[in-house]
């Protein structure tokens, strides 16, 4: 059975009022989802998490959730949505996405300072990622699936 467990960038109240915890704004927050405002909510309040030692209240940038995959790279750091990890044959970097029910992996290819385009689509095992590297969040990136060839 898959852990249940999601990341996202901290970020600080829309009302100016800020809570107390260990986190600065941009930080990444691991733990689960407690609010989620969606319809005619999602302006006027922010999504909060609880963190994994039990931190409440916590508020983030809900363009920044990452679901956990259920899978730990070789050196036991765990792998999310949207995170970018190294393949294991190639060194070549993919990006981890959700697609039609499962986690999959495409390669992430840049142009210029434009971090998008995803060609060759794989399931995501530990038999083709070696570690986690970064985030498309961290590197101001998002991601594009122009073409999914099997």
């Amino acid at each position: 059975m898959k852990e249940i467990l999601f990341k996202a960038k901290r970020k600080g109240r829309k009302d100016g009022t800020d809570y107390i915890s260990p986190y600065k704004n941009g930080d990444w927050v691991y733990g689960l989802i407690t609010k989620q405002y969606k319809g005619h909510w999602v302006e006027e309040f922010d999504d909060e998490m609880t963190d994994e030692n039990g931190v409440s209240g916590i508020t983030i940038d809900r363009d920044t959730i990452c679901e956990y995959t259920g899978l730990d790279d070789e050196r036991g750091a765990k792998i999310f949505e949207n995170d970018i990890v190294l393949g294991r044959e190639d060194n070549e970097e993919y990006v981890v996405v959700y697609v039609n029910g499962s986690f999959e992996c495409f390669s992430l290819k840049t142009y210029g300072r434009i971090k998008t385009e995803v060609f060759i689509r794989k399931i995501i095992t530990l038999n083709n990622v070696k570690r986690a590297v970064d985030n498309i969040y961290d590197r101001g990136g998002t991601v594009t699936v122009v073409d999914t060839i099997l």
